[in-house]
Formats: C-alpha cells, sequence, structure tokens
C-alpha cells in the first residue's frame, strides 16, 4: 500500500491506493487552525480486519454492474 499527498493551499488529503481509502484530510477551521477531519485506523491492518471499506472510495461492487448496462 501507497499512499498519496495532494496540497492546495491550506487543504492537505492522503489517500491510500488500497482502495482509495481517505487517510487523512487536513483543512483549516474559522480560526484558521488545521486540523485532520477524518475519522479512521492507524493502520492498513485495521482496515482490512475490523471494516475493510471504512473511508474506502472503491468498494466492494466497483466495476461489478459493467456487465448490466447494455
Amino acid at each position: 500500500m501507497e499512499i498519496y499527498t495532494l496540497r492546495g493551499g491550506k487543504i492537505e488529503a492522503a489517500i491510500a491506493t488500497y482502495g482509495a481509502i481517505v487517510v487523512s484530510l487536513r483543512v483549516p477551521d474559522c480560526k484558521g487552525n488545521v486540523d485532520d477531519v477524518v475519522l479512521g485506523y492507524d493502520s492498513l491492518n485495521l482496515y482490512v480486519s475490523n471494516n475493510p471499506y471504512f473511508g474506502a472510495i472503491v468498494g466492494r461492487y466497483a466495476n461489478r454492474i459493467a456487465r448490466l448496462i447494455t
């Protein structure tokens, strides 16, 4: 698993290659203090063993409906 960090101004997002999991999203509050607003686990093992789709953009049904569309 790799984690890619995307930055734009004061906003920063960390995305894991395992299911495109949003690991972290750091944004400023109304006072300008930057903090992580994503609820998640500290390791990949916890994502896999507890709930493999927690925070994931790509889940269990990704591309499984392709054959249904004509």
